[in-house]
């Protein structure tokens, strides 16, 4: 991924916005009926002020309502800002409600904050769920036996047939779109054709990927969602849930075929199988170190594998399994069986403890070296090199001179005070180091902001879009019929969480992944603004569906300045970034809350 500070920075009023002709309200159509649900959505909090760069409010934080109703100087905010109810009279729910939903369909019958709990990053989580078919079969049954549970709806997200299509009107290129892999005598093959001086941009020919795939060859497709818009709407949702890049790969194997040797992975991965069976065994990290590793593994020797793995399941149309990473894998279809499709989401890569201090410990160890204490810039202990270092790392000395005593050696004394000069001044040396450390540790607490701006700036370069439904569509500017931005207009972000902003050399700069592409490899583009906007900027950002906040109420000090209101709506407008409302579309709605 290209470096941040090299890409480019769009300013706010680089671009004029020509405002559409006015129109009529936009039609509201309905949900996703896998959202579709009775329960009320939460109210969001109104903020009269906002602090720059705030953290947007945790999904399992405390209720909006309760935080509107800790402070009455609020009170004139909450009036300038309302929430709209559906196309059906019912109040929208809060995206990260709805993301949350389509988690727990995913993993049902599990909750989320039990597999938060008990699984993520912990052990594996399986749950075999009856085929489409064979519950339909069921609900029709006059049997008395008990009927299977219902069918994950996320089985058919992705067929054989899709993939067929997409290779034969799509431009797949070899090690960039999708793979040809086998297994043989225990080792992978991978089967991708290069060109001319082993050029890695070859387009696929459908025919030469079923020929292999009739040989026994497994098909991988690498970015799936950058051909299905199911997968790509399921990955950008959750990505809202868990809060971090999530892809994902799709396996297509023929009967009998494996196409992967026993591996571990540094993502954590949610297998959904599509079509066919799998048979999977998974066996517990090997070692201490191999748990939650930062990188993937090589291929394990098959025979060097233990014999009884931890899982050993046969996964059917519509069951999950859950693998953190660092869990040994191996999956085969059946030689009896027909072909087997699964989808694998990721999630978790490089997203560690141990990925957020490689930003905070440098800038601290910069920070301090660059202060007003110059104690970390004092050079360093004269011939220290003499008795630190492997070479003189002798502790064990000392304790060979005390068993050497105990004997009565005669070498004992002379060894005894040279093993105790060395220790010594190795020990001097380690305590000036520890307090040097505790200063950077210091310093580092106080960049835990920073930390987690980096870790937002590579979020945002490599998340996925969001996947707009038809209704967010209307409001965004894909609906030419918006009309013009104005005082009086609502405005909120088109969908919580997909921008961000912080302050970089006295400018609000504003991260966002409206524009991404789909393969997780986009040059991100941040818009700047001024200082004074960022008020008016993290309100916007903070202002989610259900909600509305007129663009005259944002908050802009010192001055004020309507005009420069609408100019910052407007350049969010233009980037895809907000959902604009006109008053008169909403106002038998609201209840007055314009």
């Amino acid at each position: 991924m290209p470096s941040v500070a090299s890409k480019k920075r769009a300013k706010k009023r680089s671009k004029s916005l020509s405002p559409p002709p006015a129109a009529a309200a936009p039609p509201r159509p309905p949900k996703m009926a896998l959202w579709d649900s009775e329960e009320e959505g939460e109210e969001a909090p109104a903020a009269k002020k906002a602090r720059p760069a705030a953290e947007p409010r945790p999904a399992d934080g405390p209720s909006p309502a309760a935080e509107a109703a800790e402070s009455d100087s609020e009170a004139s905010a909450a009036s300038a800002a309302g929430s709209a109810p559906g196309s059906d009279g019912e109040e929208e729910e809060p995206f990260s409600v709805l993301a949350t939903r389509l988690f727990e369909t995913m993993i049902a019958p599990t909750k989320a904050a039990d597999f938060y709990r008990d699984y993520f990053g912990k052990k594996p989580l399986l749950h075999e769920r009856s085929e489409p078919a064979a519950a339909e079969a069921a609900s029709t049954s006059t049997s008395a036996a008990p009927t299977p549970p219902p069918p994950n709806p996320l089985a058919g997200l992705l067929t054989k047939a899709d993939i067929e299509e997409y290779l034969s009107r799509q431009s797949l290129v070899y090690g960039l779109d999708l793979n040809v892999t086998n297994v043989v005598d225990g080792a992978r093959q991978t089967l991708d054709l290069l060109g001319p001086g082993g050029a890695t941009t070859v387009v696929a020919a459908a025919g030469d990927v079923w020929a292999n795939f009739d040989e026994g060859c497994s098909v991988r497709l690498l970015c799936p969602h950058k051909f299905s818009d199911s997968v790509h709407d399921l990955l950008s949702t959750l990505e809202q849930e868990l809060g971090c890049m999530v892809g994902a790969n799709a396996y297509l194997t023929p009967r009998g075929g494996q196409g992967f040797a026993p591996h571990y992975d540094d993502v954590d991965v949610f297998v959904l199988q599509q079509e066919g069976k799998k048979r999977w065994r998974v066996y517990e990290p090997f070692r201490a170190e191999e748990a939650l590793p930062r990188v993937s593994s090589a291929d394990y020797d098959p025979s060097k594998v233990p014999k009884k793995p931890y899982l050993d399941v046969t996964l059917k149309p519509g069951d999950l399994l859950y693998l953190p990473r660092g869990w040994v894998h191996q999956a085969v279809t059946a030689p009896s069986d027909t072909h087997s499709l699964h989808l694998t989401v990721s999630a978790m890569q490089s997203w560690a403890w141990a990925d957020l201090l490689e930003h905070i410990v440098p800038a601290a160890v910069a920070s301090l070296g660059n202060g007003p204490d110059a104690e970390i810039r004092e050079g360093l202990p004269r011939g220290f090199l003499g008795y630190m270092g492997i070479q003189n790392d002798n502790d064990y000395l000392l304790e060979e001179a005390r068993a050497e005593k105990e004997r009565g050696g005669a070498a004992a004394a002379g060894v005894d005070k040279e093993a105790r000069r060395a220790i010594k001044n190795r020990t001097r040396f380690r305590a000036a180091l520890k307090g040097k450390l505790e200063k950077v540790c210091k310093e580092a607490l106080k960049l835990a902001d920073f930390g987690a701006d980096e870790m937002m700036k590579r979020f945002m370069s490599e998340r996925l879009p969001p996947a707009f439904d038809e209704e967010e569509k209307t409001l965004t500017n894909d609906n030419p019929g918006n009309g013009e931005v104005c005082a009086e207009t609502l405005v909120r972000i088109a969908r919580e969480g997909i921008a961000r902003i912080v302050l970089e050399d006295g400018k609000c700069v504003l991260y966002h992944c409206a524009d991404n592409n789909r393969d997780h490899l986009t040059e991100i583009s941040p818009m700047e603004f001024e200082a004074d906007d960022a008020p008016a900027i993290e309100l916007l950002l903070r202002t989610a569906a259900p909600h509305w906040v007129k663009v005259a109420d944002l908050p802009h000090p010192p001055a004020d300045d309507v005009d420069d209101k609408i100019e910052i709506v407007k350049a969010l407008y233009e980037e895809g970034i907000v959902g604009i409302m006109q008053p008169g579309w909403i106002s038998d709605r609201v209840g007055g809350k314009q």
